[in-house]
């Protein structure tokens, strides 16, 4: 928001028409830009070290909105989790459901 900068768009035949109604709405033709190819290898890799590195940060962030998440009375250790989880054990709810008797009619 606010800063410069350039994008690159890879287009296929099928974006054609996409990017023309692009083109379109911004009121201007957008230039191509011409490269060989060792300079594209050189910013895909690039590209995807930092896609890598961006999605490795956000499974950490979420990783620790997790831990932060901790339910009221949620024991820290395991054993008060088997603790819990025992307790919860045979208060109903279980089993198979019962057919009712009868049929469509």
């Amino acid at each position: 928001a606010g800063r410069a900068g350039r994008s690159v768009a890879f287009v296929t035949q099928y974006d054609v028409e996409v990017y023309q109604r692009l083109e379109a709405l911004v009121g201007q033709r957008l230039p191509a830009f011409e490269a060989d190819e060792e300079t594209v290898l050189v910013l895909l890799e690039r590209v995807s070290e930092a896609q890598r590195m961006a999605t490795r940060e956000m499974k950490e962030q979420q990783l620790k909105q997790k831990g932060k998440k901790r339910r009221k009375g949620q024991a820290d250790d395991a054993r008060g989790d088997v603790e819990t989880f025992v307790k919860g054990v045979g208060k109903g709810g279980g089993g198979a459901k019962k057919k009712k008797k009868g049929g469509k009619r």
